[in-house]
């Protein structure tokens, strides 16, 4: 009888022990969950809408001191970028016909090589090949430095030399403001029945 009731008691403690293993044990799962949860906080709200900012009107003209009418059109000149000026025919024909308005002197300039400036050219002109400027431009330089206004032209609006030779003019000491490119060219200059000037062949 006492060897059954040490079983019974023996059998009660065991299940108690367990009873208290396994609620510790589920308490300890739940604080170590609680504690995780805590623990994985989102640093940014992946749900939330982007805000978007409102995007500033560009200014016109009229923000920045002009009329409408006094902003310059694009005109796609490529020498824009050197800070000359682009001559249309009307320009170029008033300076050659008067080339020294209000006492400034006009000197035109052409960029082409040195047969197509003796088969003709604007009378006048002083020839600089553009791919030979190293040998032409030393002997009139002097003349184009003197000049108020320098007017570079090449064969036709296509022929981008007159650009290239306002360059070199630029670094050997002509300020931008004083060149002009006549747009059209020695092509154009022709067309519109203005005065041609040929030279004898260079030996």
């Amino acid at each position: 009888m006492v060897r059954i009731a040490a079983q019974t008691l023996a059998e009660i403690v065991f299940l108690m022990a367990v009873s208290v293993a396994v609620g510790l044990g589920v308490n300890t799962v739940r604080q170590v969950r609680k504690d995780h949860e805590r623990a994985v906080v989102l640093k940014r709200n992946y749900f939330a809408r982007a805000s978007v900012a409102p995007v500033a009107p560009v200014p016109g003209p009229e923000a920045l001191g002009a009329s409408p009418s006094a902003a310059t059109p694009a005109t796609g000149f490529s020498g824009e970028h050197l800070g000359i000026h682009l001559a249309r025919f009307e320009e170029v024909r008033d300076r050659f016909e008067n080339p020294e308005p209000t006492g400034e002197l006009s000197v035109f300039v052409d960029a082409r090589d040195q047969g197509l400036f003796d088969s003709g050219h604007i009378p006048g002109a002083l020839l600089v090949d553009h791919y030979r400027s190293d040998r032409y431009l030393p002997e009139v330089l002097d003349i184009i430095l003197s000049a108020d206004r320098v007017i570079v032209y090449c064969h036709s609006s296509d022929c981008e030399d007159s650009v290239f030779l306002s360059q070199t003019l630029i670094e050997n000491g002509i300020e931008p403001d004083r060149i002009f490119v006549f747009q059209g060219g020695f092509e154009e200059w022709e067309a519109q029945g203005m005065p041609v000037e040929k030279t004898e062949p260079s030996p």
